[in-house]
């Protein structure tokens, strides 16, 4: 039996519209339709600002203020064949000797007339305690910033084969902490004025997430639990002596009433 061609013809697509690229014109439409201007975001002005700053700052130079890590028998060597002294040309030799932690005194001396020089490899860092050197200071904040301590700077400066560092860090949180808040002011500063400039008002909506305001409260924190310790010392002192001065009273209420011939309240083994 022969069956019906019309059965196997292929189905007409009736009634779904075919996809039509949206950039391409229909013949119903030929005028350009305008389209809306797409408003950048906050995020994306400020990177379009700050590149330019970015830009400048990967074409500067290496600053000669950084700190290196020299292997000091390489310094007296090559003082000793390429300096001399400015007195008498002799050679200059080289001596160091700890000052304050991972800070050395370096001298150079001559080796005939006794000339010699001075001086640290280290700025000082004055507050208004003590004066500190910058390298300790920069040490204890990094080892903070890591959030490790004295522990975790033993190792290192033993494996990096420099001295220990700072035993306490106590001396270095008030300048740590001034520093830290100078520059969380200046920088939200900064922002606010940026921010201003991008909107051109000053009607802007902030948003403040308070679990991260917990990195710019650690010093504040610490001090705290300082505090409450201390309180806590404090409050059990005041109880103790408060406990002594009621059984005294006590105890010389009893010896009064010995002497009427009473019979005392209070005895040593009643607390």
């Amino acid at each position: 039996m022969v069956r019906n061609r019309t059965v196997f013809k292929k189905r007409k697509n009736v009634g779904k519209p075919s996809i039509v690229d949206p950039g391409t014109p229909t013949p119903g439409n030929s005028s350009n339709v305008p389209v809306a201007p797409v408003t950048a975001s906050a995020s994306k002005k400020k990177l379009a600002k700050n590149e330019s700053c970015y830009k400048e700052l990967q074409q500067k130079e290496l600053s000669c203020n950084s700190n290196i890590l020299l292997d000091i028998s390489l310094l007296s060597e090559a003082l000793e064949k390429f300096a001399a002294c400015k007195k008498c040309g002799e050679n200059i030799s080289l001596e160091t000797k700890c000052r304050a932690e991972i800070v050395h005194e370096i001298q150079l001396r001559c080796q005939l007339c006794d000339n010699k020089l001075n001086f640290n490899s280290s700025k000082k860092v004055k507050t208004s305690t003590a004066t500190l050197y910058e390298n300790n200071v920069r040490l204890v904040f990094a080892l903070r910033t890591i959030g490790k301590g004295r522990a975790a700077g033993e190792t290192f400066c033993g494996i990096m084969n420099v001295t220990p560092p700072p035993e306490k860090f106590s001396a270095y949180t008030e300048l740590l902490l001034n520093a830290s808040t100078d520059v969380c002011e200046s920088s939200m500063a900064k922002a606010i004025d940026n921010a201003v400039a991008l909107e051109g008002s000053t009607n802007i909506t902030v948003a403040l997430d308070e679990p991260g305001s917990n990195c710019f409260s650690c010093f504040e924190t610490l001090d705290a639990r300082r505090i409450h310790v201390a309180e806590k010392k404090h409050s059990v002192i005041q109880k103790k002596a408060r406990l002594r001065q009621s059984r005294g009273k006590r105890m010389l209420e009893d010896t009064f009433a010995a002497a009427e011939g009473d019979e005392p309240a209070y005895s040593a083994g009643n607390n």
